[in-house]
């Protein structure tokens, strides 16, 4: 309720200042969204997430990476309330993520701010997607998330090696130039549509571009050096590849304290107690170590939140060995000194032996 006012008595008082669709709105929709989503109310978070991308949209586009964040709020909100009805879209984003991802790779410069910015649209992605039982999905994001905290330097020069080689030389040519027909395309299309004139041929030439640039990055990923850019591993690849009580544990999120535990047969996620006062005690501890200002100790918050649901598949599914992968620095939790719920005294590091790996690749 106190969030609710706080929230209405903003949007008042800019609508009253800058009008009712100015982008600016969009300042206290999205905070808005999540913090609903955290308390709950998925049906708001629905309506809220899809107010924000509206705005988004008719300002900087439906494909801007902000506006694709508030649609992946909003869309959270509907897997809360009705699963089935989003794994089409959960795919289809999915598959959008990896494209922006190929394209930020590929470009001359901006792989930062693209990775900076798809971090929190990946985060709700991984949760959409397991929400709606996409395990695919939601393997493939939060590969894609931990793969957004390496650096521009590591992506050059990894790019420059597959360069190296002439038919990835040649296809990211091919790329460069069809890339570079769709931005002046897009341009022309805006100008055609600000002046009212009909733009069925240029958007259907648009079309035609994306599918072509689609095509042809996927080809210059599919493997060797240029596979190494993205490193996905398929989901059931990483299956074939755990034994009987071995697991993959992987954090969704530097924020919460959830994580995606895979076996050579399910795929499960670790969630542990939703209850808020926990949550806003976890969060503010884990930003606290985020800022440098208090370590991770064992009765930190943000262990005592994940451990329910760690513990409990650990003992259901009989795990004796955790590999974990993960983003910096929720890898770096020490998960050995996670505390059973039920028995204090307890270790998780005394009932099962835990690996750290650099990537889910690391397993194949």
């Amino acid at each position: 309720e106190a969030a609710d006012a706080r929230y209405l008595k903003a949007q008042e008082l800019l609508v009253e200042s800058l009008g009712e669709d100015h982008i600016n709105l969009s300042l206290s929709y999205l905070p808005h969204a999540d913090t609903l989503y955290r308390l709950g109310d998925y049906e708001r978070t629905q309506q809220v997430g899809n107010q924000a991308a509206d705005i988004l949209a008719k300002h900087i586009g439906e494909d801007n990476l902000y506006t694709r964040l508030a649609r992946s709020t909003a869309l959270l909100g509907q897997a809360e309330l009705d699963p089935q009805s989003v794994r089409a879209s959960v795919r289809e984003q999915t598959d959008r993520a990896e494209a922006v991802m190929r394209d930020a790779i590929l470009s001359a410069e901006g792989w930062n701010q693209t990775a900076s910015n798809m971090r929190l649209s990946l985060n709700q992605l991984v949760l959409t997607a397991l929400t709606a039982g996409e395990s695919d999905a939601a393997f493939k994001a939060i590969q894609m998330n931990a793969l957004s905290s390496v650096s521009e330097a590591d992506q050059r020069r990894a790019l420059s090696r597959a360069l190296d080689d002439p038919d990835g030389a040649a296809l990211a040519e091919r790329l460069k130039d069809a890339q570079q027909q769709r931005q002046t395309l897009r341009s022309e299309l805006t100008i055609a549509l600000s002046q009212g004139q009909t733009s069925g041929t240029l958007q259907a030439r648009l079309a035609e571009l994306d599918e072509q640039i689609d095509t042809l990055s996927r080809r210059f990923f599919a493997d060797g050096d240029t596979g190494a850019l993205l490193g996905l591993s398929d989901l059931s690849d990483i299956q074939a590849a755990l034994t009987d009580g071995e697991a993959l544990l992987m954090p969704l999120t530097m924020f919460r304290a959830e994580a995606l535990m895979i076996t050579n047969d399910a795929v499960y996620h670790s969630r542990g107690e939703r209850d808020s006062a926990l949550i806003r005690e976890s969060d503010r501890a884990f930003a606290e170590t985020l800022s440098g200002d208090a370590p991770i100790t064992p009765d930190h918050p943000f262990l005592s939140e994940l451990a329910d649901g760690l513990f409990n598949q650990v003992t259901m599914e009989r795990i004796s060995h955790i590999n974990v992968v993960g983003a910096l620095p929720a890898s770096s939790v020490p998960l050995s000194v996670v505390q059973d719920p039920v028995e204090p005294d307890q270790f998780l590091g005394q009932r099962i032996s835990i690996t750290r790996l650099p990537s889910a690749a690391a397993l194949l």
